[in-house]
């Protein structure tokens, strides 16, 4: 296998192996000619049998075989949800590099059936380019010790409670989750009663 990394990216153990190659990228000075006309030759110097890129696009300039994956299509279901700032990069990001790797790719992974339809909505391709796999998990080892301070500091400890981990942004719907969770445990009356709620809602992100 051989992997690629931006510049002075640190490689995780686990991929250090004899069957693998790392590749670091060139570094980036002018952005778009690096990102598709650059990074498309050094991928090509490689001569890998079939590229994948888990970011959803493609080098515009790569001609070889690939695959992508694509996590949802949000920036033409809501694009509200997105900066203002960089119009014409979103305008050509849009019109132009997804949907040329979309047709480029020989297969597309979406992360549920979810993206899976909005692919074939949006972009009208054949189903059967398209292979729902979803997401793993990585688990952390964290000690005990280290979990208890955790709770212990946001008052959890003793608690039950549900979780949501992702960054605090409109496209994750919390204020969709909030809705749900007071639906389904109430306001509390004021004074409240001890012991408090049965389950809180615990908010973890950036």
């Amino acid at each position: 296998y051989v992997l690629f990394f931006s510049r002075g990216k640190e490689v995780p153990k686990e991929f250090l192996s004899p069957r693998v190659r790392i590749v670091y990228f060139s570094k980036k000075i002018i952005p778009f000619f690096h990102s598709h006309y650059i990074l498309a030759k050094e991928i090509a110097k490689e001569k890998v049998d079939i590229f994948h890129s888990p970011s959803g696009t493609l080098p515009l300039f790569y001609g070889g075989k690939s695959v992508i994956t694509i996590a949802d299509l949000a920036m033409y279901i809501n694009p509200k949800w997105f900066s203002p700032k960089k119009i014409i990069g979103d305008f050509f990001w849009r019109k132009m590099v997804i949907p040329q790797s979309i047709k480029k790719a020989q297969k597309i992974i979406a992360i549920s059936e979810n993206t899976k339809n909005d692919i074939i909505k949006y972009f009208h391709i054949d189903e059967k380019k398209i292979v729902v796999t979803h997401l793993g998990v990585e688990t952390e080892n964290i000690s005990d010790v280290k979990a208890a301070e955790t709770l212990k500091k946001f008052d959890i400890s003793e608690k039950k409670y549900f979780l949501f981990i992702g960054t605090i942004e409109p496209r994750k719907n919390i204020i969709n989750i909030v809705k749900a969770f007071e639906k389904a445990f109430p306001p509390l009356p004021s004074p409240p009663p001890p012991g408090g709620r049965e389950y809180n809602l615990v908010l973890a992100g950036g």
